[in-house]
């Protein structure tokens, strides 16, 4: 029997005082059996001479799955315009 090819999933987030339920999350997904692909997960992994935020970008191309977790007012434009060539 062949075996399934996991989906993809990249969780990008503005979760940066809640470390503990961005976790949860990607651990959530990860059960499910996705895989998670996310900097504070420990999967995302930038090459040298790239940002996070750069390398973020360069790994959503390549997923099935973008979710976004956006908390209160922590996602300012700053966060918003990095992801914009994606969203549209």
């Amino acid at each position: 029997m062949a075996k399934k090819k996991k989906i993809n999933i990249m969780v990008a987030s503005t979760v940066y005082q809640n470390r503990d339920l961005l976790l949860q999350i990607c651990g959530i997904l990860n059960t499910y059996g996705y895989h998670v692909i996310n900097s504070e997960y420990g999967t995302l992994h930038p090459p040298l001479g790239m940002n996070n935020t750069a390398a973020c970008i360069e790994a959503v191309k390549d997923c099935d799955i973008f979710l976004v977790l956006l908390i209160r007012c922590i996602a300012r434009e700053l966060h918003i315009q990095n992801f914009k060539e994606l969203l549209l």
